[in-house]
């Protein structure tokens, strides 16, 4: 899926996700406080579910008709700046392992593994603590921010293993590349088959709230 795409969807699982959370949870919180986190949720959300494309978004992009060479985009920019510390982690082992195997593993390797989720997942967790020691006024942005990064690249992942490519799940322990559904069932990056599945997780992310708060 192309970085609209990503975005969108793990904003939205994102946002949807600080709205379970507060119901199940039973947090009790104005309207208003509560529509803060969620628009929180869904931007940071949106910017985290770039960061696993930052395995090749942080060197720009080429024209393939032009050959001209464009800078990396704001949105990967902005996800950077977010998510640093993680980013920066799952970034250095990405570009270690590189490395060592003469730029073998590019793009839907480290990152897009479940190795490269937690690794991002500690680092951006870290943060949220160590800020929440010295600012415990602001804990609950700090777990809004935490919870979108986590679960905003993780919808990154489940979004690709819907498209035809797949991800290396378990890299580095395995190199094969997983997908939710047979191969010849799932769509190209931008196709009508990855659209319609694009569509179908956003539905099935909201879909729950009816049974949440039909009473």
């Amino acid at each position: 899926m192309d970085r609209k795409a990503h975005m969108l969807l793990s904003g939205m699982a994102s946002g949807a996700g600080v709205i379970y959370g507060a119901q199940l949870l039973k947090v009790s919180t104005a309207l208003e406080q509560l529509s803060i986190y969620v628009v929180m949720g869904v931007v940071l959300g949106a910017f985290a579910g770039t960061v696993p494309d930052l395995d090749i978004a942080v060197r720009g992009y080429t024209d393939p008709n032009t050959g001209e060479r464009y800078p990396m985009s704001k949105d990967y920019r902005y996800a950077l700046l977010i998510y640093f510390p993680g980013a920066i982690l799952v970034m250095i082992i990405n570009s270690i392992i590189k490395w060592k195997n003469g730029g073998k593993y590019a793009h839907r390797y480290f990152t897009h593994s479940l190795m490269g989720w937690l690794i991002f997942s500690f680092g951006v967790l870290g943060v949220a603590l160590g800020i929440v020691h010295y600012y415990p006024d602001i804990t609950s942005y700090m777990i809004v921010y935490a919870f979108a990064g986590v679960v905003g690249y993780l919808f990154h992942l489940i979004a690709d293993m819907l498209t035809y490519s797949g991800v290396a799940l378990f890299f580095p322990l395995s190199s094969k590349k997983y997908g939710l559904l047979p191969r010849v069932m799932r769509g190209k990056n931008n196709d009508g088959i990855t659209a319609f599945y694009l569509l179908l997780l956003i539905f099935l992310i909201f879909a729950p709230m009816w049974f949440l708060f039909k009473e």
